[in-house]
């Protein structure tokens, strides 16, 4: 290998660790790199003999709950030959194998794009399948497991090449780029959406460094993951790229008048509730009325009303509208100035599809 490739690899090997060090590399055992001379180093020691994983967060990140990125794996299956036993002796790449996941993660790629105007990162992983990195700016969760694994879901929905059991696992390592599968002796290589399967096969074989990886931050993903994350207590922490915390950006509350407004949507379609009044209570109506400076008193005559709309006896919701008005205007982020964020309605439609239907305007159904 000449110099110029070895630092252009050298170079995406530091890229898919910009977070910073020390952070676990796997050779699959784990070791801790402390830094970037540790990194380069343990990696080109072990590049002709083993898999070769980095992990997804550097181990500050780990530590503080501090996530920048989504990993999906998209998995089909090896090509495999076996002796007259039955007893697999020698894996090797099978493009058959390897069509569905390709065809799924194409999709989920496009879905990325339409609805949030971003593309992944994405890799053959030179096995059976791929891997898409799907980027933000950094943001603190208090729930970064569940609150991926929900994200994920509405991304995948229906796709059944997905390894469910890596989604969300911050400690997890990945295989890292321009390294070789030691099954089928291909290399991990980046890739545009749009580059045929063949080609990356052959990308795979000859190392052609048709992509350098490029992140591109989706703001948009960083506020729903937080706005999952808010669902219990809503704390709102951002980390920016200066490390600092700040409260800024992804914590913008709408004008009254739009709370106001929602509210009265709510009310309106309350004849129609069968289901679901207490997911409404407490994360639509009751914070927004909170955000409305309503007292007490007004929140439970309004939340009174709706119940009674949906032919029910508010009654036998008081005791909850009581404890939703408690747990909202405790809550609390750190910085203790701002009550609760209700769900908006577009997110809780999405996580509720069962009651989408009864909340929604006529005009949008």
């Amino acid at each position: 290998m000449d110099n110029s490739t070895k630092k252009i690899i050298e170079k995406i090997w530091l890229d898919n660790a910009f977070e910073g060090f020390p952070r676990d590399i796997g050779f699959p055992n784990r070791i801790l790199a402390r830094n970037k001379d540790d990194y380069l180093r343990e990696i080109w020691s072990h590049i002709s003999q083993t898999h070769i994983y980095n992990s997804l967060f550097s181990t500050r990140m780990i530590e503080h709950n501090i996530v920048n990125k989504i990993y999906i794996d998209f998995d089909g299956a090896y090509g495999e030959i076996k002796n007259k036993k039955g007893e697999v002796v020698k894996y090797f790449l099978s493009v058959n194998g390897i069509k569905k996941p390709y065809q799924e993660m194409k999709k989920c790629v496009k879905k990325m794009n339409k609805k949030y105007g971003c593309i992944p990162r994405i890799n053959f992983t030179a096995g059976r399948g791929f891997g898409i990195y799907i980027d933000f700016p950094e943001i603190i969760l208090k729930d970064p497991k569940y609150c991926i694994i929900e994200f994920v879901k509405t991304m995948t929905k229906g796709m059944l090449t997905i390894d469910h059991q890596i989604i969300g696992d911050v400690s997890r390592l990945y295989r890292l780029p321009y390294t070789i599968h030691p099954k089928t002796k291909l290399l991990c290589v980046p890739f545009e959406i749009d580059l045929k399967l063949e080609d990356i096969v052959e990308e795979s074989k000859k190392c052609l460094f048709r992509v350098t990886p490029k992140r591109v931050e989706c703001r948009e993903i960083a506020e729903e993951l937080l706005e999952i994350d808010s669902y219990e207590d809503n704390t709102i922490d951002v980390v920016m790229s200066n490390r600092t915390l700040i409260d800024k950006g992804l914590q913008k509350i709408k004008p009254k008048n739009l709370y106001e407004n929602e509210v009265n949507l709510i009310l309106e379609r309350a004849p129609q509730i069968k289901d679901g009044r207490h997911r409404i209570l407490h994360f639509l109506l009751v914070p927004r009325l909170i955000l409305m400076n309503k007292s007490d008193d007004e929140i439970l005559k309004i939340t009174s009303e709706f119940i009674e709309n949906t032919n029910r006896n508010f009654e036998d919701y008081k005791d909850y509208v009581l404890l939703s008005i408690k747990r909202n205007r405790e809550g609390k982020n750190k910085a203790g100035s701002d009550p609760w964020r209700p769900w908006s309605l577009k997110i809780f439609k999405e996580r509720n599809i069962d009651i989408k239907n009864m909340i929604e305007s006529p005009k949008k159904r």
